[in-house]
């Protein structure tokens, strides 16, 4: 892993220099990811050691979890929902309950955010993410469901909800070795490991990169379009 970078500015100028060849080749399309702790793995919310889900059970328990959502979110959501299952683990997604997927988003700035949206000063840096994908290679959501997939692919859900317009949302989809009864992390996968780029950044300059995020237009109020997410922006905002 490169060193980390001690700044908004350092983290920027990088990020632009290295992308600069990639943009400029349609066929390729850029991911972003921003996890709290640089050491972290890429790996789905059901795939964390601490659920207890992988394992010799797990399609079933994966199976059972789905179910359950999708019999007892009926009133809740737009019946077309439920005829996808695409968009179905999607929207369970996005309101907490572990898939296989993992969330991306194609904005940068957006993923910078949530790498230091949480505060922790235990640990040393955080870092973002980056996949460059050839659209060729983006999921076929009419041929495979997320569960036959051959392989780990990306996909961008329809927009179901405000907060996959607003922050941009993508996914991986994640398939799961039945022989030995895991995932493969994706920065270890080789179909994607060389093209992961890693963008460390040093923990102590969270309020400053939050700070000029907000300047961007880039917040909780902004990324979760709700009164909760002006609640807790405003609460940011004044303290």
């Amino acid at each position: 892993m490169r060193p980390a970078f001690n700044s908004f500015q350092e983290f920027f100028y990088e990020l632009t220099d290295d992308t600069k060849d990639i943009t400029k080749d349609d066929s390729l399309l850029l991911l972003f990811r921003g996890q709290k702790d640089s050491t972290w793995d890429l790996l789905p919310k059901i795939a964390r050691k601490d659920l207890n889900f992988v394992g010799p059970d797990f399609l079933t328990k994966e199976y059972d979890l789905i179910d359950e959502f999708q019999r007892l979110s009926r009133p809740y959501i737009n019946p077309d929902i439920l005829l996808n299952q695409w968009d179905l683990l999607a929207l369970a997604q996005h309101h907490g309950l572990p898939t296989r997927l993992l969330d991306w988003t194609s904005n940068p700035l957006v993923a910078l955010y949530f790498a230091f949206v949480e505060k922790d000063d235990t640990i040393k840096d955080r870092i973002v993410w980056m996949l460059a994908i050839d659209r060729s290679e983006l999921a076929d959501c009419k041929k495979f469901t997320p569960f036959d997939n051959p392989k780990t692919v990306a996909f961008k859900p329809n927009h179901i909800t405000q907060r996959l317009i607003s922050q941009n949302g993508w996914f991986t989809a994640h398939k799961y070795i039945s022989a030995s009864k895991r995932f493969i992390k994706l920065n270890k996968n080789k179909d994607y490991k060389e093209r992961l780029f890693e963008f460390p950044v040093i923990n102590n300059v969270r309020e400053d990169i939050l700070t000029r995020l907000d300047t961007l237009g880039i917040n909780e109020f902004t990324l979760f379009p709700h009164l909760d997410g002006l609640s807790k922006y405003l609460l940011w905002k004044k303290s």
